[in-house]
């Protein structure tokens, strides 16, 4: 069931990220406010299932998800980072690249170990908007309102 789940999520959100609106203005984001673009659209996802995720709920996530972004993520993208000048370095950039993609799909296993709730225990669904809503303000993200706007607006 978790791994069905996991291929639903990571699939979706392959979808989502290859809309180049969406895939810019994420990329922006994840530099401008340090957002964790897979934890956002985990969270996106889970409000498009007709799923909630409460207060509580996103800071285990997020804490959960931390110390995998820190210690395999980050250090991999800021080496293929690092390497992106260099002509010599081609092939071991595409190499870091494939690493950086294998450590985003362990991560969108790791959002949903424990699956997060499906929305049975009489929780009111949030939309999506409501949803990046409590997301920004439970992780004191400060992304202005036009800006989840477009992004909600260019989702598939």
């Amino acid at each position: 069931m978790i791994k069905e789940t996991t291929s639903a999520f990571w699939d979706w959100a392959v979808e989502v990220y290859s809309v180049d609106a969406v895939k810019s203005r994420l990329l922006a984001w994840q530099y401008d406010y340090d957002v964790v673009i897979l934890e956002l659209l985990y969270v996106l996802w889970l409000a498009h299932q007709g799923r909630v995720i409460g207060e509580s709920d996103l800071l285990a996530l997020h804490r959960r998800i931390r110390p995998w972004i820190d210690n395999v993520v980050l250090p991999l993208r800021q080496l293929r980072q690092q390497w992106t000048g260099d002509s010599g370095l081609g092939d071991h950039r595409s190499r870091l690249l494939m690493l950086e993609l294998e450590a985003e799909r362990q991560l969108a296993g790791l959002l949903q170990n424990p699956p997060m709730p499906d929305g049975s225990d009489a929780m009111v669904a949030l939309t999506a908007a409501a949803q990046l809503d409590l997301w920004c303000a439970v992780l004191h993200i400060a992304i202005p309102e036009d800006e989840k706007q477009a992004l909600l607006s260019e989702l598939p």
